[in-house]
């Protein structure tokens, strides 16, 4: 997992959207200037509630039935449904502040996520690493 000290380092650096202080800068000022591909999203909350009706509608399609499976397999692995701003909050994600996802040229990802609750969101973050990508120990 030779990605992991980038995303630690980015949710590090996208904390403290509830500790009193400004929100911070937005998600794409933790980008490298030269990315092959970026989403942003300025809200995480915002989005889930976008995506919600998206995906009932998605549902009703029967070449997407495997859809709500595939959602709720997602939601036991990371821990909190993904389309619901108070899991995402427990897990010590900022539901009101925004997320970035990009790539390099080479297609390695990069994520910039707004932390509420850095312990909580290093632990989340850990947990997925070692339990989905095989990663034991983490380099500082």
């Amino acid at each position: 997992m030779r990605h992991a000290p980038a995303v630690a380092v980015l949710v590090l650096l996208s904390a403290c959207g509830r500790c009193g202080r400004p929100a911070g800068p937005p998600p794409e000022r933790f980008l490298p200037a030269a990315v092959a591909g970026a989403l942003l999203v300025p809200r995480l909350d915002a989005a889930q509630d976008a995506l919600r009706p998206a995906v009932r509608t998605a549902l009703t399609f029967p070449a997407l039935a495997d859809l709500s499976d595939t959602l709720a397999s997602l939601g036991a692995q990371i821990g909190f449904d993904p389309l619901d701003a108070r899991g995402a909050a427990q897990a010590g994600l900022d539901p009101s502040r925004g997320a970035a996802l990009a790539f390099d040229g080479a297609g390695a990802p990069l994520l910039a996520l707004p932390a509420s609750d850095v312990g909580k969101l290093e632990a989340l973050v850990a947990r997925l690493a070692r339990d989905r990508l095989g990663a034991a120990h983490a380099e500082a």
